[in-house]
């Protein structure tokens, strides 16, 4: 049984366990301080939460559940949306020719035809670089050796500083594959006996793979034991609107796959697979999400409005020795704001945890995404909460009235 797994049973578990005994436990730790629970309203409302927390235990752990994986699934798509972007890469199509390719001058032929034909005027840019490997935690990693010098002609808006030998400086790519946390100090490079220590790490220039950029002389003394690869890199305008264009040019660069030799990517492709069908399925999955959350809500309302007559007994029976309105108003609003809210604070627990979860196996930041997406649904539930203390307090009254 895998870890996940094993986690999961054991937060589901713990979960019924808080509700069915340690909220109780709590709750009569307050019974058992005199000062706190003989003071004004509290008798009234701790004694009548303790009823309901031991009755509806269940349901609580149930809309638990419920409102976390909304609130964890909708968390998980938008920390893919936030974090899939191809706006900051410098070329529009990116073609990278291996030394063992034969095909090199055909495939940028026919980008060139396919752009010309389709109207767009572009531009291109061509440098030497080095396709390799380096030893990481996950094995064999793929990284792009360039010179400073190509960088500053190839990549003009990114600013570097003069490097030191064997030293380098880490572009991630732009589809989230690696993280800070997940780039060793040093880089150890396969079949080379170079070892470049990486000075930062900084954000994509390139779809096509990470890239490792060091001073011109380090470049050439990698060069010595390594062969050189060839990018070629196109810029136009309007790039979305070519989404159907590049997939044609694709298939017809890429033919039966027999032999590959080089790395094709398209900005239009990378954005249609990172940013429009992650928006769809965020919609998509926003929407099912919050079915779940009013449904977990629903749970709470119609059970609340299930007791409805005995609470109205109850209250009106205490009218008559005393209880004001007032004071029912305010026993009643924290024992509902306990009841919908407790569920709530333990369903942003678990996201918490889960999200964090996430953000040590895709290697993305969850802060923010998280925050947002449990700040939502915490608008959401205060709404929900006002509409039915509202309407419960209307029928409350109506009884006391009488």
């Amino acid at each position: 049984m895998s870890t996940a797994v094993i986690i999961f049973i054991v937060i589901v578990i713990g979960t019924y366990f808080f509700f069915s005994q340690l909220s109780i436990w709590l709750l009569k730790l307050m019974k058992k301080n005199r000062r706190f629970y003989l003071k004004g309203y509290h008798l009234l409302s701790i004694s009548d939460l303790t009823y309901r927390v031991k009755d509806n235990a269940r349901l609580f752990f149930i809309v638990s559940i419920v409102s976390a994986v909304a609130f964890t699934a909708t968390g998980v798509l938008a920390v893919f949306k936030s974090n899939m972007t191809v706006e900051n890469t410098e070329y529009e199509i990116e073609y990278l020719s291996l030394p063992e390719n034969t095909t090199e001058s055909d495939h940028i032929r026919l980008i060139e035809d396919s752009l010309s034909e389709s109207g767009y005027d572009y531009t291109t840019q061509t440098f030497e670089t080095i396709d390799t490997r380096y030893k990481s935690a996950e094995g064999l990693t793929p990284v792009l050796i360039l010179s400073q010098e190509g960088l500053l002609k190839s990549f003009p808006h990114v600013e570097v500083e003069p490097l030191e030998d064997n030293v380098g400086i880490y572009f991630l790519d732009n589809r989230g594959s690696r993280s800070n946390a997940d780039i060793p100090r040093f880089i150890k490079l396969v079949d080379s006996p170079n070892t470049i220590k990486v000075k930062r790490i900084e954000d994509s220039i390139l779809s096509v793979s990470t890239a490792l950029v060091v001073n011109d002389q380090t470049f050439e003394k990698i060069k010595k034991t390594l062969k050189t690869s060839t990018f070629h890199g196109f810029k136009y305008k309007n790039w979305k609107d070519s989404t159907e264009k590049i997939r044609v040019l694709e298939s017809q660069i890429f033919g039966d796959y027999s032999h590959v030799d080089f790395y094709f990517l398209a900005k239009a492709n990378v954005y249609f697979q990172t940013v429009q069908i992650p928006s769809l399925s965020l919609f998509i999955g926003l929407f099912v999400a919050i079915v779940f959350f009013f449904a977990a809500g629903s749970f709470l309302y119609f059970r609340l409005f299930t007791d409805l007559e005995e609470e109205r007994e109850k209250y009106k029976a205490l009218a008559k020795i005393g209880l004001t309105e007032k004071e029912m108003k305010r026993s009643a609003t924290w024992q509902l704001g306990i009841l919908f809210f407790l569920p709530f604070i333990v369903a942003a627990a678990h996201t918490a945890f889960a999200m964090k979860v996430v953000e040590r196996e895709v290697l993305f930041d969850i802060f923010t995404p998280t925050i947002i997406t449990i700040i939502g649904f915490l608008l959401l539930q205060t709404l929900f909460f006002i509409i039915v203390r509202i309407s419960y307090f209307k029928k409350l009254t109506a009884s006391i009235n009488d």
